[in-house]
């Protein structure tokens, strides 16, 4: 942001009431729609990972090894919409301020644990050799990773009352 542009913006917060409040919550929608594009590229990442081992599987005519990965694939791909598409009445939340700086910091500390998770994912699925890839671990970190979401949705769904 412009030196000129915080001013304004400093202006606006001493002349108008509230506005510094609705700065921070636009600010704190904006960055959780960021923190969501992330998260979505990071799972296109693993996916990516995927489907290279599912060709070498397939290359390799090893079809009864295909099944793990695609239903971590379709894992990733429900998680990746779930993330794209969040209800229009939960990003509302931001702007209507109900969403405080205590609760916008447990969410930073899940989606935090959320990124740690996926890159576990990743450094299990970027072995060269997919029968080397614990198979029951990636589904365990999905599962942990959709945990995270859940209780998520469920603090925004109470501020949402």
């Amino acid at each position: 942001m412009s030196d000129s542009s915080n001013q304004v913006s400093d202006l606006l917060a001493r002349l108008i009431p509230g506005y510094s409040g609705y700065k921070n919550a636009r600010q704190r929608q904006q960055d959780d729609q960021l923190t969501r594009d992330y998260l979505v590229r990071r799972l296109q990442e693993c996916k990516n990972l995927l489907h290279q081992h599912s060709e070498r599987l397939l290359q390799g005519g090893k079809w009864e090894q295909i099944r793990p990965l695609e239903d971590l694939r379709l894992k990733l791909d429900a998680r990746q919409e779930l993330w794209r598409s969040i209800p229009a009445a939960e990003a509302s939340l931001w702007s209507s301020r109900k969403v405080g700086e205590k609760e916008a910091l447990q969410l930073s500390q899940w989606d935090g644990d959320t990124i740690l998770l996926i890159d576990q994912l990743q450094t299990e699925l970027i072995k060269p050799d997919p029968s080397t890839i614990d198979w029951k671990e990636c589904d365990l970190l999905v599962g942990r990773i959709e945990e995270r979401w859940t209780k998520r949705r469920q603090l925004l769904a109470e501020l949402g009352r």
